[in-house]
């Protein structure tokens, strides 16, 4: 039999079954491993650093850019319509979830 054997699937399948595997298909499954390992690696990095890079606002500034009140900013924030992040114990909001906010608006 030449056929491969995608050994991830095979283990995700029968994790308890006992196999005999020849050196190629388990050199093919290291590799397969870290590549998936490396792009999931990298996807994280990618997510941490736009996250980094986010601006966080304060209510004053909120108010001012949405024309609301303050408990109107409190009650999209209890909605969940605006996500509110602790930073420093105040209250921020992200620069991005604003301008969305207002594109939705119009």
């Amino acid at each position: 039999m030449n056929e491969r054997v995608d050994i991830y699937e095979l283990v995700k399948r029968c994790p308890d079954a006992t196999i005999q595997i020849r050196v190629s298909d388990l050199s093919f499954f290291g590799r397969k491993l870290l590549a998936d390992a490396r792009l999931e690696f990298e996807r994280q990095q990618a997510k941490t650093s736009s996250e980094k890079a986010e601006t966080y606002l304060d209510a004053e500034t909120v108010l001012s850019k949405l024309g609301i009140s303050a408990s109107t900013l409190y009650r999209l924030g209890k909605a969940q319509v605006i996500k509110t992040y602790r930073l420093a114990g105040r209250r921020k909001y992200r620069l991005s979830d604003i301008e969305k906010l207002m594109h939705e608006e119009n």
